[in-house]
């Protein structure tokens, strides 16, 4: 049998990452975001290395925005870059990071490749 406390907090945090969702997709008018000048730090909160040139083309990538599916496929072409350029072990690292710490809901400046303010989420 499941801790109750356990079943509870899978249940409040799904409750509360919902909200969160529902609050940042539709926190910001779309109609008028501008999308910024293309710019890269190459691989973010990374080092740069063999993988640089990957790093870049994901930025530009992202940097155009679009769709969950746009966003999923441009991780998968990091990856296998990465994985090309390096090994898997750190293409799986990489791509474990892109598809955790750069969603369009989390509050960072990384996020859409530095092209578009918070609030624009998949469009």
């Amino acid at each position: 049998m499941r801790n109750p406390f356990f079943i509870a907090f899978l249940i409040i945090s799904a409750f509360t990452l919902f909200f969160w969702y529902l609050v940042a997709s539709s926190f910001f008018d779309v109609s008028l975001a501008k999308q910024k000048t293309f710019v890269t730090d190459k691989c973010t909160l990374f080092p740069d290395g063999l993988w640089q040139e990957c790093c870049i083309e994901h930025d530009k990538a992202y940097w155009q925005g679009g769709t969950a599916k746009n966003r999923r496929t441009a991780d998968q072409e990091f990856r296998h870059c990465v994985d090309n350029a390096s090994n898997k072990g750190l293409s799986f690292v990489m791509y474990g990071a892109v598809r955790i710490g750069a969603s369009p809901y989390i509050v960072v400046p990384w996020r859409w490749g530095y092209g578009w303010e918070f609030g624009r989420g998949y469009r």
